[in-house]
């Protein structure tokens, strides 16, 4: 075998060798890095003309230490007659679809990713299991939850801690009326140290990318 060939079968060997043994502690879960669409179309008053509909793109990644960064940037947003400041975007209708608030090791104790399920979307859900599958390369767990005004189908990742990967939901009002729609959904998922100018502030990283 060529000795170049060899180097980089032993660098790519090395490389996923150091993405398996990177693990967030005192989390215990793999490191990882998640990058995401989210989409989210809402009534703000009522009658039905009023809503505004956003869409983002945003990382989340969690590094060796157990630090977790978030990060979101607005793709596209459109309001029809809401006078509103839209430059912020509020959790009202963006709401975090992630623990890098309240972080727990979930994955050991809960392969099935039942126990996140009333502290995610709260209690007074009707909880389906529709079965199993992957997300972005990630076993995942399918569930449905409902009752009389949501919905919500979500794909949950028991080896990432029970990190949602991909969520529909909608918000009923007025006999049945849907007041709320929201999609998010992963679109890459890579395990391993995370990159570090994710951890740097805004103003930094920017600054580093246009070197």
């Amino acid at each position: 075998m060529p000795a170049a060939l060899l180097l980089s079968l032993l660098a790519a060997a090395s490389a996923v060798s150091a993405a398996a043994e990177c693990r967030a502690t005192p989390l215990g879960i793999p490191c990882f890095t998640v990058q995401y669409e989210h989409s989210v179309w809402a009534l703000v008053r009522y009658p039905v003309r009023n809503f505004i509909t956003t869409s983002l793109t945003g990382t989340l990644a969690v590094r060796a230490d157990g630090a977790v960064t978030h990060r979101q940037q607005v793709a596209s947003r459109y309001a029809a007659r809401d006078k509103r400041d839209l430059a912020q975007a509020t959790e009202f209708y963006y709401p975090v679809r992630f623990y890098d608030r309240n972080l727990h090791c979930r994955a050991g104790a809960d392969a099935e990713c039942r126990g996140p399920l009333p502290s995610y979307f709260g209690a007074g859900l009707q909880v389906e299991r529709t079965g199993a599958g992957r997300s972005s390369g990630e076993p995942v767990v399918n569930y449905r939850l409902k009752n009389s005004m949501r919905e919500f189908s979500v794909s949950l990742a028991p080896a990432l801690d029970c990190q949602i990967l991909r969520l529909e939901a909608v918000e009923y009002r007025y006999r049945y009326l849907p007041v709320r729609k929201e999609l998010f959904e992963a679109q890459q998922v890579r395990r391993g140290e995370p990159a570090a100018a994710l951890f740097q502030p805004a103003a930094a990283a920017a600054a580093a990318a246009k070197q």
